[in-house]
């Protein structure tokens, strides 16, 4: 029995919600005014029934859309549907370890940055305790020569 585009969408949102995934219907984008029939969060998957070329250039970038088409078969369909899931699922985790690398990465720096400010400063301090120690010195040099030379 063939089934309409209506049935394989039910069907797919009876999958959705037998796995837990949370989902829209009849979202609209707010920049192309484009309906979607289902939005899933948060991964951004825009199931149109159809498959106008118009649809997809109007929202291909901001949505990842999945075409439900009259000839493919249901086991087909949730097949796109897992494994367009999964692609964002990992898409998701993998910008997740790019942004706690990259927050590694701005603490490793700091860090070092703090270890090279206090070496800058001991090593200005310890500048300046040469200097002081010299003009010390340079002090108790001419002190000396001034008391020898009024005796």
């Amino acid at each position: 029995m063939e089934q309409t585009i209506e049935q394989k969408l039910k069907r797919v949102k009876e999958y959705l919600s037998e796995n837990g995934i949370s989902y829209e219907e009849n979202h609209k984008s707010q920049r192309t005014g484009v309906l979607v029939p289902i939005y899933i969060w948060p991964y951004g998957v825009a199931i149109f029934g159809g498959s106008s070329e118009e649809i997809y250039y109007a929202v291909c970038d901001v949505y990842r859309p999945l075409f439900v088409r009259e000839e493919e078969t249901m086991d087909f369909i949730l097949e796109k549907v897992r494994n367009l899931i999964s692609e964002r699922i990992e898409n998701y985790y993998r910008c997740c370890q790019k942004a706690e690398q990259k927050r590694r990465n701005i603490e490793r720096m700091n860090q070092l940055q703090e270890e090279a400010r206090i070496r800058r400063e001991a090593k200005r301090a310890a500048y300046e305790e040469r200097k002081r120690r010299e003009i010390e010195k340079v002090r108790g040099h001419r002190k000396r020569i001034v008391r020898y030379e009024k005796v």
